[in-house]
This record gives structure tokens, sequence and C-alpha cells, in this order.
């Protein structure tokens, strides 16, 4: 018997609404006091940054949106963006998929994905397999969280 893969159409939902707040910022800017921490994987396949931040950040990175970035450019499956690292720009490129944490702290709104393939993809660069499963439970959403923090 097969059975509705709830987690992946959940992680979808999470990254259309990941790509509609991007799509609105390409277009309009920042609004208000938003801006947006966004984490992903760095050895996700199709996720292009600069060699010297890969060496310092072999598993995952966050990035910010606020000040100091600019060419937001949005599509279908990954989205592209100019920021500067010590002064620098630098052209990023991160699929989509690769994303496993968005963030908005300026109204306390955050997204959480839990991507199997995502987990799998980058479990052989955790050092800690205990730490992973702990994380894992941590992701789930339930409800009555969600709803208080929208109120």
């Amino acid at each position: 018997m097969s059975y509705l893969d709830y987690g992946a159409l959940f992680d979808k939902a999470i990254v259309d609404i990941i790509k509609n707040v991007l799509t609105i910022t390409e277009k309009s800017g920042l609004m208000g006091g938003n801006y947006f921490y966004i984490s992903f994987y760095t050895t996700f396949p199709n996720v292009v940054l600069p060699a010297s931040l890969l060496d310092k950040y072999p598993v995952d990175m966050t990035i910010v949106l606020q000040n100091q970035f600019e060419d937001l450019r949005v599509y279908d499956s990954y989205f592209e963006v100019v920021l500067y690292f010590h002064g620098k720009p630098h052209k990023l490129r991160v699929p989509f998929n690769s994303i496993h944490t968005f963030a908005d702290p300026s109204v306390e709104f955050i997204l959480q994905l839990h991507n199997d393939d995502n987990t799998k993809a980058n479990k052989h660069n955790t050092a800690d397999n205990e730490k992973n499963t702990k994380e894992d439970t941590d992701r789930f959403l339930y409800l009555d969280e969600f709803n208080q923090k929208i109120q």
C-alpha cells in the first residue's frame, strides 16, 4: 500500500512560499523592516559559490538578505544573488531544494524544510549522527504553535 508523502508536499509548499517571498523582494525590494536568513547545504548539486566560501562552509551556510545584496534573480528551481564578503561582490546560486531553513527575524517567522534527500546527501559531511536525529525531530511543526505565531 502506498501513502501520500506529506513530507514532500510540505516541503513543496514551503519552497513555494520562499519563492514567492523572494520574487516579491526581487520586484519591489525589501518591505518595511523585513530581512531574510537563508540556510542551505553548500554541497547540494548546482549550488554555486566561491571556493573560499565553500572551504569556510563545507556543509551548510546561512546568508542574510538585508543590506549588502544586489541583483536578486528568482528562477523556477533556484535564485541568484550578489552578496558582499569583505567588501567584494560574489554571485551565489542557491537551488531551492538546497535550502533547509528560511527566516524573517523582523516578524519572528521561520520555515524549516525536512527534505530527506537533502539530509541524506549531506550526512557524510556531519560528524554527529545523534545530533542529526535530534535536529530531525525538532523540525516538526505543530499546528497549534503555527497558529499562535500567525495570530
